[in-house]
């Protein structure tokens, strides 16, 4: 009898220090106007809404995240600064450039933007390749690769962004989230990355009822405690409220098609040296490789096949400025770390090989 009354006091005592403390956290959040902190990163979002080109790193950051990329070192942080425009670039580029001075701008998805460093990304080492090479002239290689861009983005970068910056150049290496993103998140030709997330927004009304309507008493429960959003932040109502938005928002249906992305590429590529070459630049695309474990999928295999044989036949024939690196790291699958981003060292091979096609034609001169 008397355990029993020890466990009952005991009982009461924690549920009343549990009651203080909620009603302490909530003076406290009322007086600061605090909110549950988000799961996702708040200080930084690789996908910023932005006008016109869908999204982009967010600007002006100087920040240190945890990437999904498992570099080969003690930490997998990845320091990411970038500029007023979301490019990873540190500090701001004037419109008018200097006489000496000649500006690359490297298009591209994640695999353009990513590295450890700012300066261990593709378009930092491509600068310091050909800086090294031309030492009477200021190279500058602005990285403007965005996270899960496709082609139709990069050429929305490339009118709305890159063209008030007097490019000399502009390379654009990809071509895997074209057909990626057809796979995996929004199936439709020629529409950007989740797209759907962003028609389903245009019925947020039933959406965010439905949403309501899939939470538990218990969830509710722990959505309106301030010490468990604090223990959890995801169990707070404002993300599982968004968990089960983003849940609905699943693309409509559709079937992939390798050749009509194909062209779809490579008509993005024309326009882009068509816009180049009216701002008078240099326009360089590169379909860029992927593991060689995914590459010998059937999808993968036809449209790798489609693009290296129009690429070829468009080299030789129209002279167009695309090139293949498909198969270039097939005897270095160990840099890849997972089906198409590389660790650093890939980035070197990139930028030598990049580098040796421009001044091999021309692209910059004594």
């Amino acid at each position: 009898m008397v355990k029993l009354q020890k466990i009952l006091q005991a009982g009461a005592i924690l549920a009343i220090s549990l009651v203080l403390l909620e009603l302490l956290l909530a003076l406290y959040d009322g007086h600061t106007k605090t909110r549950p902190a988000p799961d996702k990163q708040t200080a930084f979002d690789l996908r910023m809404p932005a006008p016109y080109i869908m999204f982009h790193a967010t600007p002006d950051s100087d920040v240190t995240i945890t990437t999904n990329q498992q570099h080969r070192t003690e930490t997998p942080a990845t320091r990411f600064i970038t500029n007023n425009e979301g490019f990873r670039h540190q500090g701001d580029i004037p419109y008018r450039k200097k006489d000496n001075e000649i500006r690359i701008f490297v298009l591209g998805g994640s695999v353009v933007l990513h590295g450890l460093t700012n300066e261990s990304t593709i378009p930092a080492l491509l600068e310091k390749k050909l800086q090294a090479r031309f030492k009477d002239r200021k190279i500058i290689c602005i990285n403007t690769g965005i996270q899960s861009a496709d082609s139709d983005q990069e050429l929305a970068v490339l009118v709305h962004q890159i063209l008030n910056y007097q490019p000399d150049i502009v390379i654009a290496l990809d071509g895997f989230n074209d057909i990626w993103t057809r796979m995996y998140f929004e199936p439709r030709l020629g529409y950007p990355f989740n797209w759907s997330t962003y028609e389903n927004a245009w019925q947020s009304n039933q959406r965010l009822k439905q949403a309501l309507a899939d939470l538990s008493t218990l969830d509710m429960i722990l959505a309106m405690s301030r010490i468990a959003t604090r223990i959890n932040p995801g169990l707070s109502l404002e993300n599982r409220l968004a968990t089960s938005f983003f849940s609905q928002s699943e693309p409509p249906a559709g079937q992939l098609d390798t050749v009509e992305i194909a062209v779809r590429l490579l008509d993005n590529w024309r326009k882009m040296s068509i816009v180049t070459r009216g701002a008078n630049s240099k326009f360089l695309a590169i379909l860029q490789p992927v593991n060689p474990g995914v590459r010998d999928q059937p999808v993968f295999r036809s449209f790798y096949g489609i693009m290296n044989k129009a690429i070829r036949q468009l080299h030789e024939k129209n002279s167009l400025p695309f090139y293949s690196f498909d198969r270039v790291l097939d005897q270095q699958q160990d840099l890849f770390w997972d089906p198409v981003h590389t660790y650093d060292e890939a980035h070197r091979i990139y930028a030598e090989k990049i580098s040796a096609i421009l001044v091999e034609n021309g692209y910059i001169t004594d």
